[in-house]
């Protein structure tokens, strides 16, 4: 039960470092008011 909590907690930081760099791109892109 640790190890899968363990686990999601991986694949929710992962996703979490794969969306900041691809967020800050429409930031530059888009230029939100």
């Amino acid at each position: 039960m640790l190890q899968r909590y363990r686990f999601e907690l991986i694949l929710i930081l992962l996703i979490i470092c794969a969306s900041s760099p691809f967020a800050l791109y429409l930031n530059k892109t888009q230029r939100f008011p």
